[in-house]
């Protein structure tokens, strides 16, 4: 997403942040996108926010500071860049906390159905619990991801628990499947607190996580979390041994939720000191040191409002407030290098007294307006060139 986080003021720069996905604007970049980059930064710091997991990275020219969690960004041998060890799973709203609510499920997971997740595993693992321990619940909470590829996607995962469990087993085991027309966000995070609140333990099977929100929000309502010891990425980045259980195989894992569920393993969280790193009251007020720091690196002070709000989904692109014209279907994303150059075009023009009098919401229908006119543009243009090519005539 490419999110502005703050506006230039005085003789202090803006900042906007750029997630890992729009890196590939900034790597070799057209001589005329080069210089809109340029002519922007002269009056921003550009931050790249990493949510999913990535090796051997070669910092890309151009921006300024990364946004990422210890597990989740390494960079390549010899390469180093200005870092924050922050990132969209530091900023859980308020309403993930410890509620006292009686607990329903035993173990509560909150995965998309991709294979890297390993649902299917989770099945086998809670068949055997079932087999051990008939009365123990689990809630698997599962939005379903629009038009999905069965490359990367458990298509068949519905199959797989009709299969796997019998109609009496089921009652044990509820499949919460939200429409892929709710995608990417089904529930209001108040609910998923709810279900965090009604469960003792949370689980995720995966293999490689980028920040992991649901293991932060899992911790902060005090559950206990259940892993892969190898889980590579930032989900582990907060687990230790009093607040997880990191199994090495299959039958460890079953066991081991087993030993959990009847208290002959103990794990508990201390909430306060996860709050303390991983909640909005808490961390947004560590950001503004971390920027001041990088502002002061730089020769500037860090001076102006600065939008700190609602940046779980702010910062990974999750906040959909671009023109639809220049970003991606679900996320603010921007889509290609046409939106990336409006996008240069529309921080240039906030030097503008007229524009920058604007809110950041006027701003952005102001550039909404701009945008698609140059779109239609593009459009007709390319129009008349392909009628061009085909009846060797120009178009009118």
């Amino acid at each position: 997403m490419a999110f502005v986080m703050k506006w230039p003021s005085e003789a202090s720069p803006g900042v906007v942040i750029f997630t890992h996905k729009e890196r590939r604007f900034f790597e070799r970049p057209s001589s005329a996108l080069g210089t809109l980059i340029k002519r922007a930064t002269q009056e921003f710091l550009f931050g790249m926010h990493w949510g999913h997991y990535a090796a051997d990275v070669v910092p890309a020219a151009g921006i300024d500071f990364h946004l990422a969690g210890p597990g989740t960004l390494h960079f390549a041998a010899g390469h180093s860049a200005p870092r924050i060890a922050l990132c969209s799973r530091n900023f859980a709203p308020v309403c993930f906390a410890p509620d006292g609510r009686t607990k329903f499920w035993d173990v509560m997971m909150v995965a998309r159905p991709l294979r890297l997740k390993h649902i299917d595993q989770f099945f086998q693992v809670w068949k055997k619990v079932l087999a051990a321990r008939p009365s123990s619940r689990a809630l698997l909470v599962c939005p379903e991801i629009p038009n999905p590829n069965p490359a990367h996607e458990y298509v068949e995962m519905v199959t797989d628990y009709k299969a796997s469990f019998t109609e009496s087993e089921r009652k044990n085991i509820t499949l919460l499947l939200t429409s892929s027309q709710l995608y990417p966000f089904p529930l209001e995070q108040e609910t998923i607190a709810f279900l965090y609140n009604s469960s003792r333990f949370f689980a995720l099977f995966s293999e490689q996580e980028g920040e992991s929100r649901v293991i932060s929000e899992a911790l902060l309502c005090g559950l206990p979390v259940i892993v892969r010891h190898d889980l590579r990425g930032g989900g582990r980045d907060y687990l230790t041994e009093q607040n997880s259980f990191q199994f090495h195989n299959l039958d460890e894992a079953a066991k081991g939720i087993l030993a959990l569920l009847d208290g002959r393993m103990s794990r508990s969280v201390d909430v306060e000191a996860v709050a303390q790193a991983l909640r909005e009251d808490n961390s947004s007020a560590v950001l503004r040191r971390e920027l001041a720091e990088i502002f002061a690196a730089k020769g500037f002070d860090l001076n102006g409002p600065i939008d700190l709000i609602g940046l779980n989904r702010k910062l990974p692109g999750h906040y959909v407030s671009l023109p639809p014209e220049i970003r991606m279907d679900k996320t603010d994303d921007i889509r290609d290098v046409v939106g990336f150059k409006l996008f240069m075009h529309f921080l240039a023009a906030r030097g503008n007294a007229a524009v920058t009098a604007l809110s950041p919401a006027s701003r952005l229908v102001r550039f909404g307006d701009r945008a698609r006119a140059a779109v239609a543009s593009a459009v007709a243009t390319s129009r008349r060139l392909l009628k061009t090519a085909v009846t060797g005539r120009s178009a009118p």
